[in-house]
């Protein structure tokens, strides 16, 4: 042990393992509360949100896990530090389990760890906490809406038929919520948020007409609504897949990127760029390209999207390439690779 000033500490990680090991689990359990109790009494606040939730998880005090995990996951994930609001969210979840919660906070534990999970590129684990939060989502709309990200799982996957079934499911529920006479609040948002699925899912298939008509369909739709979100979305989804048509109306992808960089919406700021990237490329104009592809780069690093800012180095090494620069191609290639294999 190694004095510190307010106490001791282990000289090494090792030591501390081995120690920590030896204790049975009822004595774990007393020590992280009490260790907790003492971090409680001495935080201003829930600045400490995040080493309490540990605490309190190890000690079996799921009400106090349940509180502080959700908080330390809420300013992980507003970070944009995904890994680390997953962990969060997975202490929530198992203390919403232990205690047998349900309802619309354990929806959103649900939902947001799939979200954060799905950043990511941990699909499994996402694809198990929409499943897991369809049970709480007593809502046609809410339902619809964890089926279409779990369509967008399997379109990250390649799987466009199973994306599509789960688009069409959504589409059927919110239908018949329609159809009931009394929809729900956010019914119009999430039919254009579907119709941009499937406008994504006919650019990745050379669909490239029958996707700008499904992208119009909801850009109108997110405009009537009053749903700046979707409508950037709509925006930068019509100008891809024009570009793919030989047309370039870049100021869709102007007007989206601009609405996203208002939001703070760090992944929608990262496609439009990239869409900007990919329009100057076809015009020729590589070093215009090039800084595009720079900014979306930064934008999706910063959002924790490891595989879109991996497919931007991928468009910067096709420019270094074109312009016979191999080894500086090579290189970025590589780390793309890389980042692609481990996110499976």
């Amino acid at each position: 042990l190694s004095p510190t000033l307010s106490g001791w500490r282990f000289s090494h990680g090792l030591l501390r393992d081995a120690a920590y090991e030896g204790l049975s689990y009822r004595r774990r359990r007393e020590l992280h509360g009490r260790a907790a109790r003492a971090i409680e009494q001495s935080a201003v606040g829930d600045e400490a949100a995040e080493v309490l939730s540990l605490h309190w998880l190890r000690a079996e005090e799921w009400d106090r896990t349940w509180r502080y995990a959700r908080i330390a996951g809420e300013r992980a994930r507003a970070l944009w530090a995904n890994a680390d609001a997953a962990t969060f969210y997975q202490r929530a979840a198992e203390a919403a389990r232990r205690l047998r919660l349900g309802g619309p906070d354990v929806l959103a534990v649900a939902e947001a760890l799939g979200d954060v999970a799905e950043l990511s590129a941990d699909y499994g684990p996402a694809r198990a906490a929409y499943a897991w939060g369809r049970r709480f989502a007593p809502e046609a709309v809410d339902r619809a809406r964890l089926l279409r990200k779990l369509g967008v799982l399997h379109e990250r996957e390649g799987h466009y038929r199973a994306a599509l079934a789960c688009y069409s499911r959504a589409r059927t529920l919110l239908a018949r919520d329609a159809g009931s006479g009394d929809p729900r609040p956010g019914t119009g948002a999430e039919r254009a948020e579907l119709d941009l699925a499937s406008a994504g899912v006919m650019l990745r298939e050379g669909r490239y007409r029958a996707g700008i008509r499904f992208a119009s369909a909801a850009a109108r739709d997110a405009e009537a609504a009053g749903h700046d979100r979707p409508l950037a979305h709509a925006l930068y989804l019509q100008h891809a897949l024009s570009v793919f048509l030989g047309e370039f109306p870049d100021h869709l992808a102007e007007r989206s990127l601009g609405i996203f960089e208002r939001l703070g919406d760090l992944v929608g700021a990262g496609n439009a760029l990239n869409n900007l990237g990919i329009s100057a490329y076809y015009r020729g104009c590589w070093p215009e390209s090039r800084a595009y592809y720079e900014r979306s780069r930064e934008a999706r690093a910063r959002s924790g999207d490891i595989v879109g800012a991996a497919t931007e180095e991928n468009n910067i090494a096709e420019i270094l390439s074109d312009q016979g620069r191999f080894d500086d191609a090579r290189s970025l290639l590589e780390s793309a690779r890389a980042a692609w294999t481990a996110a499976g």
